[in-house]
């Protein structure tokens, strides 16, 4: 399964916080870290790190190929969200910064429980770091579609 690490601000881990809720840590690859049987630090440096040799591009038949391509796809989906996020609520008045911070928490909240019930399908197995990634990837992407919805939604529609 995929061991916790300390934190590492280099280092991209999910860790199980005390009220059951997984909290992200952002870097680059979430899911290379949760290779098969072993501790492994994966460094936030641009495409040089230890894995510059998989190509992501090209379908991955190693489980650590495709752990290594969901960890950058979800980086990029988080940095999307990311930015997307600060975006809206840089354009919001006061009080809708109000409402979308709590609506970005709840989603969050929602995302990482959701995805925490679909890695506990795979509990102690080497698919779960890679499921819950997966999982990630696409709630995040959901929310991102939603934020760039209601930003092009003209206004009283």
């Amino acid at each position: 399964g995929c061991p916790v690490f300390p934190w590492r601000e280099e280092t991209m881990v999910i860790i199980k916080s005390t009220n059951g809720t997984f909290k992200r840590v952002l870097a680059t690859t979430l899911i290379a870290a949760c290779c098969a049987g072993g501790a492994m630090t994966v460094s936030a440096a641009p495409q040089s790190d230890q894995f510059s040799d998989i190509d992501c591009a090209k379908e991955q038949e190693s489980m650590l190929g495709m752990k290594v391509c969901a960890g950058r796809e979800l980086a990029k989906t988080e940095k999307e969200l990311k930015a997307q996020r600060q975006k809206m609520l840089k354009a919001a008045d006061k009080d809708m910064r109000k409402s979308m911070n709590k609506w970005f928490k709840a989603g969050d909240v929602y995302a990482d429980a959701t995805c925490e019930v679909e890695g506990q399908r795979y509990a102690g197995g080497s698919m779960q770091g890679l499921v819950i990634g997966v999982c990630l990837n696409g709630e995040y992407g959901r929310q991102l579609k939603e934020l760039k919805e209601l930003e092009n939604r003209p206004e009283g529609s």
